[in-house]
């Protein structure tokens, strides 16, 4: 080894600890990238739950860290089962009581008790079933089942009142909420969708939010919806009888936009118009007349008591509901009005048509119009139209943490093979110049060499 070095030149030399020295900085940069911890971000709500959740990281020994802005940072090999402890926690710190509380039930409690105890576990199974939706941190219910009282015609009616607490930078949309309503509605007896109040984390009322412009908004996306049905359904009925361009259709739809409820009452009567009989009474009295009369006379009295039946409906027309429709259809085709007629029943069989509502169809046929001269047409200026070149935008997205691993791990293998190239280049053996005196003498041996053909071939 010795020889080898004092061999090499003072260039050599130097390339030689350059190269090893940058080796050793790549191999050990290599090995600091490959066992440095990588940490990545714990989402959570709340102070208090992230207290619990160090607790639960340091019991099951998973490191962290806490970031510059106050966020809980783990580590990433164990950010699986730092989401299960997460949820745990979520779960310890809202407990809810569902229809286990019947496990161990005393069956001598009273009837309120078991009342009270269902109440409790239907609250429970509740909150469970809003709490494992994604976007739902907790969420607490309270309900007031419906009374029947003994001498009440009318028993008051279940309502619920659910707050919610969703998740962070989470705002629930109408849908949701419109979800969350009929859940709780169709869970409970007697308990109807409007009875249910649904409020945010601060105590605002987010249920009745969507009564006005977005309840507008859906009523007019229900009637573009229904106008686009009929115009689809006229034109695939005319399109077995006409081109597309010999015919148009245009459709508009009424609808009512107001909930309204309607109670009618009326009484139950027999064919002869009264009601039943239940008690018939009659009284009958004579009285004589004074001496010299000639006849009695005699006072009857009848009474008699019907019973009637009565019947109430009561009639609810929610909003939306069509009230009228009204269709245009205007023909450029060469057809008769026997046919035009005939079109005429089959649109109204296809709408639905409803004289009883004043629906209207109206199809009227127009000649076709003259086609313009070839001369016309040639005279006629022809605008060309340059079409846009289309240009896709891609969004840049940042790098994931993998990806870019993956990148420097293959960039340090690159540079590595680059110096153990550069390294080889830099050793690989090369035959010593000769100096003066090896010079001079391989030159006297290749004059010798030459002279001996010549002095054998002058013998």
């Amino acid at each position: 080894m010795k020889e080898f070095w004092t061999s090499l030149s003072s260039g050599k030399q130097k390339s030689l600890l350059v190269t090893l020295v940058a080796l050793v900085i790549i191999t050990v940069s290599l090995i600091i990238f490959v066992l440095q911890t990588r940490y990545s971000e714990l989402p959570v709500n709340v102070e208090s739950q992230q207290i619990g959740l160090i607790s639960s990281l340091e019991e099951q020994g998973i490191e962290y860290k806490l970031g510059a802005s106050g966020e809980l940072l783990v580590n990433e090999q164990a950010l699986a089962k730092s989401h299960m402890l997460l949820e745990q926690q979520k779960q310890s710190q809202f407990p809810s009581q569902g229809l286990e509380l019947f496990d161990n039930a005393d069956y001598s409690m009273t009837t309120h008790a078991q009342a009270v105890t269902m109440q409790r576990a239907l609250q429970g199974e509740l909150e469970r079933t809003l709490g494992a939706m994604p976007f739902i941190t907790y969420a607490r219910v309270h309900l007031t089942f419906s009374e029947k009282k003994l001498f009440a015609d009318n028993a008051d009616l279940s309502k619920a009142s659910v707050t919610v607490f969703p998740e962070q930078n989470t705002q629930l949309s109408a849908v949701q909420i419109q979800g969350i309503q009929n859940l709780v509605a169709s869970s409970v007896k007697d308990l109807q969708v409007e009875n249910v109040l649904i409020f945010g984390p601060n105590g605002e009322l987010i249920s009745n939010s969507t009564t006005s412009d977005e309840q507008t908004t859906r009523l007019d996306d229900f009637k573009s919806q229904q106008e686009s049905a009929l115009e689809q359904k006229i034109e695939k009925l005319l399109s077995l009888y006409l081109e597309p361009e010999q015919y148009a259709v245009s459709s508009s739809i009424v609808i009512d936009r107001q909930d309204i409820v309607a109670v009618k009452k009326e009484l139950l009567t027999v064919e002869d118009g009264k009601g039943h009989v239940i008690k018939e009474k009659r009284n009958v009295s004579t009285q004589n007349a004074e001496a010299g009369s000639q006849s009695n006379q005699g006072l009857s009295h009848e009474e008699v008591q019907y019973a009637h039946g009565s019947r109430t409906e009561e009639l609810k027309s929610h909003a939306g509901a069509v009230k009228q429709v009204s269709v245009a259809v205007a023909l450029n085709a060469e057809i008769s009005d026997e046919q035009v007629q005939s079109l005429t029943g089959l649109i109204k069989a296809a709408i639905g048509f409803d004289q009883s509502r004043g629906d209207k169809v109206q199809v009227s046929n127009f000649p076709p119009i003259a086609k313009l001269s070839s001369e016309a047409t040639a005279l006629k200026p022809v605008t060309a139209i340059v079409a846009e070149p289309v240009v896709n935008s891609v969004e840049a997205t940042e790098p994931s943490s993998e990806k870019v691993s993956s990148y420097m791990m293959v960039l340090w293998i690159v540079v590595a093979l680059l110096v153990v190239a550069c390294l080889f280049f830099a050793l690989r053996s090369k035959k010593p110049k000769l100096t003066q005196q090896e010079q001079e003498a391989l030159l006297l041996e290749i004059n010798d060499w030459i002279k001996k053909p010549e002095e054998k071939h002058a013998h």
